[in-house]
């Protein structure tokens, strides 16, 4: 189990119907897109602040990411523990997080060995509350 962890939030919007392009292309796509970024930096904290604390390698890795999203910077970031992608698929406005600290998917799923810590799960459930 040496995958690296993936956390895709993505954001689909109603139908606008060709309604308003100028309205859409100059207000609505970079509003959706701040929307997400403010979103996932919300859940990067939160994720960060259930990680566990040994070295302190998995937790700075959600803050780094926190950090990228933050509105004056580019999201689209590559570390050897980290990779993000911001873009857009048709009207979807995604974000894709990937931590590639090799021990963090048993950090999120455990092992026979180790209760889960489910940081991100948790995170999610608390988000969508």
């Amino acid at each position: 189990m040496n995958q690296p962890l993936a956390l895709r939030i993505v954001l689909q919007p109603p139908p606008a119907h060709g309604i308003f392009p100028d309205f859409q292309r100059n207000q609505l796509i970079p509003f959706r897109q701040r929307l997400i970024r403010k979103t996932a930096r919300k859940l990067l904290q939160r994720i960060a602040q259930l990680t566990p604390v040994d070295t302190g390698r998995a937790q700075s890795s959600w803050l780094l990411a926190a950090q990228q999203l933050q509105p004056e910077t580019a999201a689209n970031t590559s570390t050897p523990d980290l990779q993000i992608t911001e873009g857009s698929i048709g009207s979807l406005s995604t974000i894709t997080i990937v931590n590639q600290v090799p021990y963090m998917p048993f950090l999120e799923l455990g092992t026979s060995q180790m209760s889960p810590f489910a940081m991100i799960r948790r995170a999610l459930l608390e988000q969508i509350r």
